[in-house]
């Protein structure tokens, strides 16, 4: 039981950052929040659309 707790713990450290990463990482996801992964960039216009809930909608026109 012991090297199966061991063994988890080896694998669960070797997926972190090291302390320079995670130190880096700190500094610079809040800048790359702000401008590289903004919604305006990283969202496609599907998402961006915005719907007029005040316009009128008409009726339907047929495809003929």
């Amino acid at each position: 039981m012991e090297k199966v707790a061991l063994r988890a713990a080896k694998t669960n450290n070797s997926k972190g950052f090291g302390p320079l990463a995670g130190a880096l990482m700190g500094l610079l996801m809040p800048l790359a929040l702000k401008t590289v992964m903004s919604p305006e960039r990283t969202l496609g216009a599907e998402q961006r659309f915005t719907i007029d809930w005040t316009a009128r909608v008409g009726a339907a026109r047929s495809v003929a």
